[in-house]
């Protein structure tokens, strides 16, 4: 199976860090997303993978 493009770039180098540019532009679905990743520091992709 594969996973998400950001989840597992996350699970390959887990202590990166991911730079947001502009990220108030975004989407509001995506910045929604976006905001409970910072609120609970996971992402789980649509397999249900978690990074």
């Amino acid at each position: 199976d594969q996973g998400g493009l950001l989840t597992d770039a996350i699970r390959k180098h887990p202590y990166s860090v991911l730079l947001l540019d502009e990220i108030e532009k975004a989407h509001p679905d995506l910045f929604s997303i976006l905001l409970q990743v910072m609120d609970y520091a996971t992402l789980t992709d649509n397999n249900g993978k978690k990074a």
